[in-house]
């Protein structure tokens, strides 16, 4: 008698939520090995066959062919191939990061030497109640075990619905003054989101420590459909600035969103001299000469 190697999977379905597009995440499965001979594996992920019309024009026919193959699947396998002695066990990571607002579909496949199994892997949301985990009988040389799935990837949608017109107005203020703003985010995803907020500016004086804050400075998180949090913008100008604009963006796993538009400027004297140095030349003894500066207030409020 002949031992075949073979395989049993712990699960028949993974299940995932809804996936922000950019984000990621992941579901495990269990390879066991309960027969008495060592067993290699490995496993690709693949989208379900989809037939195309025979009776298109050839030029068209093989377009869409390609199409098909060009479109990513949006699953990966880790470790994607390997080895298991007699009843040793092993955990196989299967990453899903949809880059489109779309469903997607695949199909996992463990090759077992000359056996095949597929494994159901995705689907997004729940619609049935079927069992989410149980032992797959191992397969004979050239038999399928097939079954669609689908996971869905959605964009993210994360908006400022206060104030108005996503432009927060600082005002013109003076400097040693301090004026705050409360900005309201809602998160209208379908999912919940984690991210961070940064202010983003070309002018020197807003990029100095404690100028322009927002807080809080740490991760925001936010549930789908519609949850909100308050973000309080400071600014506390130490010098005179001309009207400004910079801009508030969003960051969220190496995805950058633009939110708002902050504006303001800063009030104050701006003195200069015509001449940056006097020279006077050779003078006599007990005689003097002199030269006119001008002094110039090129700012906002009076100099004493």
């Amino acid at each position: 008698m002949v031992a075949e190697p073979s395989l049993c999977v712990s699960r028949d379905r993974l299940e995932f939520s809804a996936v922000q597009c950019g984000q990621c995440q992941e579901e495990t499965i269990q390879l066991h090995n309960t027969f008495q001979v060592p067993c290699k594996w490995s496993i690709s992920m693949t989208d379900p066959v989809e037939e195309v019309d025979k009776h298109l024009p050839g030029s068209e026919h093989q377009k869409l062919l390609e199409e098909m193959k060009s479109v990513p699947c949006g699953f990966e396998v880790l470790p994607s191939a390997g080895s298991l002695a007699p009843g040793q066990q092993c955990h196989v990571q299967v990453r899903f990061s949809p880059m489109e607002e779309k469903c997607y579909r695949g199909e996992l496949q463990i090759q077992i030497c000359q056996s095949s199994q597929r494994l159901q892997p995705l689907r997004t949301p729940k619609d049935d109640n079927s069992p989410n985990s149980l032992l797959l009988p191992p397969c004979a040389p050239g038999e399928k075990l097939t079954d669609e799935a689908q996971g869905r990837g959605i964009k993210m949608k994360v908006d400022v619905v206060d104030p108005p017109g996503k432009v927060v107005k600082l005002g013109n203020v003076c400097i040693g003054q301090t004026v705050k703003k409360m900005v309201t985010v809602a998160n209208k995803s379908a999912a919940p989101l984690t991210f961070k907020l940064r202010v983003t500016s070309t002018v020197p004086e807003l990029q100095e420590a404690g100028v322009l804050c927002l807080k809080p400075s740490k991760d925001l998180k936010l549930k789908g459909r519609g949850d909100t949090c308050k973000v309080e913008v400071t600014f506390s100008p130490k010098r005179r600035m001309q009207p400004f604009s910079g801009e508030v963006l969003l960051e969220c796993r190496g995805l950058v969103h633009s939110l708002c538009v902050v504006r303001g400027s800063c009030q104050g004297s701006l003195v200069s001299l015509d001449q940056d140095q006097l020279s006077f030349g050779a003078v006599v003894q007990q005689s003097y000469t002199s030269r006119r500066v001008v002094m110039r207030n090129a700012g906002d409020t009076r100099v004493r």
